[in-house]
């Protein structure tokens, strides 16, 4: 390709007839001719298809051209190719695989489809779908997992020491929960939850005065 059909490519779209085309009998894509018949009664063609020169061969568009013989239309607006067999190949694979690379960003669509209005040719049930989803219940960010934190947020100058009762069995275990209270808590440094191992000595203080009867039974 030149550059003078670089710097203005559309001067190169033609109207054919019909009849002067024909699809590639290899084209391995399977489109939704109904959503093109509708796309073109709304907006008519706005993208030619692309023909190799020397066969009348279409190499992209093979859709759009069964949309407009469905619509009855006599010609189409067709950008000619001088490939060789092997570049039309290569360039019909390339149309449809680059084509297949694209995503859409739902929440974007979604406000402009707001905007546009419904039954927009080529948005099928399935993406509207996806957005019903979407506004209906937003996607919370996932927090990752980690352990709790130490729950006591010193203050400025604050020291600690601590005691470690330990439990070599259920049973004590079970026990110094229930005596200790020791609770399922958030962190006081994050969003985490997770089974409180640490009290204060004001609180073991009140637990063992309140539960001193019971720990001497015990003991």
């Amino acid at each position: 390709m030149n550059q003078e059909t670089l710097e203005n490519p559309m001067q190169s779209v033609v109207l054919v007839p019909l009849n002067a085309l024909h699809e590639d009998p290899a084209n391995a894509r399977q489109g939704n001719v109904e959503s093109i018949v509708d796309s073109l009664k709304e907006f008519g063609q706005h993208r030619p298809c692309v023909v190799q020169k020397s066969t009348g061969r279409i190499i992209a568009g093979n859709h759009l051209y069964k949309a407009a013989k469905e619509l009855g239309w006599e010609n189409i607006g067709v950008f000619y190719v001088d490939d060789d067999d092997r570049t039309a190949l290569r360039r019909g694979i390339a149309d449809n695989a680059t084509g297949d690379q694209a995503s859409w960003d739902i929440e974007t669509l979604a406000a402009l489809i707001q905007e546009a209005g419904d039954n927009i040719p080529g948005v099928d049930d399935f993406l509207l779908d996806e957005i019903d989803a979407l506004l209906a219940d937003p996607a919370e960010p996932e927090l990752p997992e980690s352990k709790p934190v130490y729950p006591i947020v010193p203050r400025m100058a604050e020291k600690y020491d601590c005691i470690v009762i330990v439990s070599t069995n259920e049973m004590d275990y079970a026990f110094l929960k229930t005596v200790l209270e020791l609770e399922t808590n958030k962190s006081f440094k994050g969003n985490h939850v997770g089974q409180t191992h640490v009290i204060k000595a004001e609180k073991f203080c009140q637990l063992w005065r309140a539960n001193s009867k019971q720990l001497k039974g015990d003991v």
